[in-house]
């Protein structure tokens, strides 16, 4: 599993440009089929992205350079 980080700005342009990323990941990036169990206790099958991606909330005002570079 490949794994991803997303930190961009904390303004309304970087929470726009961490949806395209997330959007962009759904259309190429591989999948794989996962088990998941059903509250009624059968099994089905879901698509799930072959990746962890998870996105930083940076502190208002604040540029991901400024971050780390601390």
């Amino acid at each position: 599993t490949q794994r991803f980080i997303l930190a961009l700005d904390s303004d309304v342009a970087g929470d726009q440009a961490t949806l395209r990323g997330l959007d962009v990941a759904r259309q190429v990036m591989d999948r794989e089929v996962v088990p998941v169990p059903t509250p009624r206790g059968l099994i089905r099958f879901e698509d799930r992205l072959a990746a962890d991606i998870r996105i930083v909330s940076l502190p208002p005002g604040r540029d991901p350079d400024e971050v780390i570079r601390e």
